[in-house]
């Protein structure tokens, strides 16, 4: 896949595409993120906390298992690695991990602690710990345990990494970017580093050097065989925002192909289809993204938005039939929409019959020779 970067459109930071990535975020934090956010800091902010932490445990992939217990048990500075004969310990992580993904923060935190309980000096544990924190809005307790990790580990990746997302909700794009190009030095093609990087430079209104970092980012996205679909997410976020649809469509279609079953890369795929005119893939991506999350609001308001849409316009067009059949369909997402029952109680006029083919008249007698 070839990056394409096009000049961003002056000020064209696009609409909230998500409002509801972030449920367990309190209200006001959520206000300020999304006030601070730029060109997509928020977005990016809210999936690295919501996504990547459960594509690292997911037992359904094949190898995460073995790898999730290999980084449980690699020793940190001064700490022992668990005896594999005792698996309390990953399984307190496990344990958390399933909370984690059910939505259930407090479960998840309880079972992180234990963990730590267990091996104090373990910086993966006080990561997760971290990031559940995150998760639950807690920054301040988030921050100061990737700061701990940091103390007795300055090189630790995944706290670094983290570390920038923190800074990032908290609104200090500075210090977020500086977390960042810390990890760049050791791990220059670090694709979650380049894109957050990216999304800093944009926040402080750094256009030119953003799309500079955005193009490395979707460049180190599609290497290697080991491709994130939650970087290609973000990066597909970051680039709607920007107006850069083309970008945006690329980027979404490549995490769908990593993973058919990303709901919140199938609502804002339909989101960006809707917005380059084709609202046929839009309502097909919207109605998979329903198929696999009924509960997914933002794929049920934009659906029946599209199909409400369309309904008029085929009122519009002396269709009524098709308006019924739309108005139908929207029931069958919302049974309580009103703006569908008020048009299904309501008489539609007749549809314009069709024209008479005209009858041929008498044939006139031949002339006599």
């Amino acid at each position: 896949m070839n990056p394409i970067i096009l000049p961003p459109l002056p000020g064209a930071t696009g609409p909230a595409l998500f409002p509801d990535f972030c449920p367990a975020l309190p209200a006001g934090l959520r206000a300020a993120l999304l006030r601070a956010s730029g060109a997509g800091l928020a977005a990016a902010f809210c999936l690295a906390l919501l996504a990547a932490p459960q594509a690292w445990a997911a037992p359904a992939q094949a190898g995460q298992t073995g790898q999730i217990a290999q980084m449980a048990q690699s020793p940190g500075p001064e700490q022992k690695a668990p005896a594999p004969e005792d698996s309390s310990f990953v399984d307190d992580l496990f344990t958390g991990q399933e909370w984690q993904a059910k939505g259930n923060l407090r479960a998840a935190r309880q079972a992180m602690q234990d963990a730590l309980d267990r091996e104090p000096g373990n910086s993966f544990a006080r990561i997760r710990l971290a990031q559940i924190d995150a998760a639950a809005g807690d920054l301040k307790s988030a921050g100061d345990g990737l700061a701990q990790v940091l103390r007795q580990d300055p090189d630790n990746l995944l706290a670094l990494l983290w570390q920038g997302h923190i800074l990032m909700g908290l609104d200090r794009p500075d210090e977020a970017q500086a977390s960042y190009e810390r990890v760049l030095k050791l791990d220059p093609e670090n694709g979650w580093a380049l894109a957050g990087s990216a999304v800093c430079s944009l926040a402080k209104g750094k256009d030119k050097e953003a799309g500079a970092l955005l193009s490395q980012a979707q460049t180190q996205a599609g290497a290697g065989a080991g491709e994130d679909p939650d970087l290609h997410l973000v990066l597909g976020d970051t680039f709607a925002r920007l107006n850069l649809l083309t970008n945006a469509r690329l980027e979404l279609e490549r995490s769908l192909e990593l993973n058919p079953r990303g709901v919140r890369a199938l609502v804002l795929a339909g989101v960006v289809y809707e917005r380059l005119g084709n609202e046929g893939l839009a309502l097909n991506a919207w109605s998979q993204a329903l198929g696999l999350d009924p509960t997914s609001g933002q794929a049920r308001a934009d659906m029946l938005a599209v199909l409400g849409r369309q309904a008029e316009q085929a009122v519009a067009a002396g269709n009524p039939a098709e308006a019924m059949r739309l108005w139908r369909t929207m029931l069958s997402y919302d049974p309580r929409n009103q703006q569908a029952l008020d048009n299904l109680r309501r008489p539609m006029p007749p549809q314009p019959a069709a024209a008479a083919s005209p009858q041929p008249g008498p044939t006139a007698p031949a002339a006599a020779p």
